[in-house]
């Protein structure tokens, strides 16, 4: 039999929830009688429900939908391993029930260990990066380093060739003017004078970066420091996007089969899409309002807005200059003139 350790500790908490009036309804029928929980049965169902508690506090802890979740695998992974530990001590006539889950969670840890996306998710968490091999795996601190930076390497030249030294000071301003004569000169704008942060450079910051410490949420995080360290930014879009756990997906699936049932199983992709974004915007407490955005002073802000708008000097005037006669052309050559 293949143990489900949270739906079988679902189900004995909701027994022992329900004790009382499993006992009188199993007493009112006589079939039923021998199959009746002593008092020392439920309380050897109360330690499986406190010993089951943990791997399931396991899998909600990496089933988050709003926030990256592979980050916490093995660092959940060992914690879960720890404290069935301490339960074996705690709880010494159940020690070999603890023991055999411990197997399993043993064969399960070592997996991850040798997927690099689970590593590179504890590097790109500012909150841990190496602190965690260091405590729990110190010999593979410098592989795991090492392998951090072949993960970087592709998404090197992939970037605008003028990386940012990774410093939170104000990038230095280019006047328009500035912009007007390195056209005439033909001086490429990307050219600069200053020394450009190597890999490793960015690297080392990262890792020597003291400041993540102020922050609670790791996508502000890297919202706010994605031009400090662009090339490790670029690998957190593509590695913490990653789920922890196949539950959010299944939850998407099961909640698609609800839309498209046998009698709406010709709804098209694009129309499904639609629907599923709009469920899960509702039950997030979005709510629906059709008639926002068309009050009076709505309208009249729109106006407004629209009106600085067209008055506004563009900032960029080559640019600016540049689409207006792109967009000249095109209507002259659509014949408008």
């Amino acid at each position: 039999m293949s143990p489900h350790w949270s739906s079988t500790h679902l189900m004995i908490s909701r027994a022992l929830q329900l004790r009382r009036a499993i006992d009188v309804f199993v007493t009112e029928n006589y079939e039923l009688s021998a199959h009746k929980l002593l008092p020392n049965d439920w309380e050897r169902l109360r330690a499986y429900s406190k010993i089951l508690a943990v791997p399931h506090a396991f899998q909600q802890k990496l089933s988050s939908e709003k926030i990256p979740t592979l980050c916490e695998a093995l660092p959940s992974f060992q914690r879960l391993i720890t404290v069935w530990e301490g339960y074996q001590k705690d709880m010494p006539a159940y020690a070999p029930v603890i023991e055999a889950g411990l197997e399993k969670l043993r064969d399960y840890y070592k997996r991850p260990l040798e997927v690099p996306a689970y590593q590179l998710a504890i590097l790109l968490n500012p909150s841990k990066k190496l602190d965690w091999f260091t405590t729990h795996c110190p010999d593979k601190v410098d592989s795991v380093r090492e392998m951090f930076l072949k993960h970087l390497e592709p998404y090197q030249p992939a970037y605008n060739p003028r990386t940012p030294r990774p410093q939170r000071t104000a990038a230095r301003h280019v006047s328009q003017e500035d912009e007007w004569a390195d056209e005439i000169l033909g001086i490429d704008a990307t050219d600069s004078t200053e020394p450009r942060c190597s890999l490793h450079s960015e690297v080392e910051a990262y890792f020597h970066d003291a400041a993540p410490a102020s922050y609670t949420s790791m996508i502000t995080f890297w919202q706010e420091n994605q031009l400090c360290y662009p090339t490790i930014f670029m690998l957190a879009m593509d590695i913490l996007a990653i789920q922890g756990s196949a539950v959010p997906s299944e939850r998407v699936f099961s909640s698609g089969k609800e839309t498209m049932t046998a009698r709406r199983h010709r709804i098209k992709h694009d129309l499904m899409e639609a629907l599923q974004m709009l469920k899960f915007a509702f039950k997030g407490g979005c709510e629906l309002d059709f008639t926002s955005g068309t009050g009076r002073q709505a309208e009249l802000r729109e106006l407004e807005e629209l009106d600085m708008f067209d008055s506004a000097i563009p900032e960029d005037l080559s640019s600016f200059r540049h689409i207006f006669i792109a967009a000249l052309e095109e209507d002259d050559d659509a014949g408008f003139f």
